[in-house]
């Protein structure tokens, strides 16, 4: 009979991936929630996203997705200690609103002078339209993200 998993991977392989995944599930934690939720020391990926450009929904989600991805790889190829200790805490990520290009700068530099890691997505008219910020504790996110709005 024929494996499900056609990339070369063992029934062991997985099987441990299925594993890893339901005790995920089950644990009730989807690695996601709102700000108020999430503890000061919790590693958080912040995608900021301009709200002046009046996105349509999957517009937002391909941007974020694309600023998500793009900070990991990023980070993967320096190996980052964030990164993995991100990954290995459920990989936390929260969508918040600015509402113009301006803000979203101030608070890249404010960002980048801490020492937390930035990527911009620029889409295809090269308009700014989502900032990844960190991985990092949200005891540094705070200050620069208190004031904006989830998504």
């Amino acid at each position: 009979m024929d494996s499900p998993h056609t990339n070369g991977s063992s029934n062991s392989d997985a099987q441990r991936f299925d594993a890893h995944y339901a005790q995920k599930e089950n644990s009730g934690s989807a690695g996601n929630g709102s700000l108020e939720e999430v503890g000061e020391e919790s590693l958080v990926l912040a995608l900021l996203v301009r709200l002046d450009l009046q996105l349509s929904a999957g517009t937002t989600a391909k941007h974020c997705s694309t600023a998500c991805l793009g900070q990991f790889k990023k980070l993967y190829k320096i190996k980052s200690a964030e990164l993995r200790q991100w990954e290995l805490t459920n990989g936390r990520k929260v969508c918040l609103g600015v509402n113009e290009e301006e803000e979203m700068l101030g608070i890249q530099a404010a960002a980048r002078s801490k020492g937390i890691p930035t990527r911009t997505v620029i889409d295809e008219r090269s308009r700014k339209v989502v900032l990844a910020l960190g991985p990092a504790p949200m005891r540094e996110l705070n200050p620069l993200l208190s004031e904006l709005k989830e998504l």
